[in-house]
């Protein structure tokens, strides 16, 4: 892989990763899911996608 798909490809991931980000702060929102079950899926969401360092910025919305 070239450093141009390369970053296109992180791009992609993080762009997927802020979309479901926010859909799980929809869900919490709405009353879909327990504040347990979005910071569970959270949790695995940052690490699943290798973004690890947002756990600690679950607080913060888009």
């Amino acid at each position: 892989m070239n450093i141009s798909s390369e970053c296109e490809h992180q791009n992609k991931q993080r762009e997927l990763f802020l979309r479901q980000k926010e859909l799980l702060f929809t869900f919490l929102e709405k009353g879909a899911i327990s504040q347990a079950q979005f910071e569970k899926s959270f949790g695995d969401l940052c690490r699943k996608m290798g973004f690890p360092e947002e756990c600690d910025r679950k607080d913060e919305q888009l």
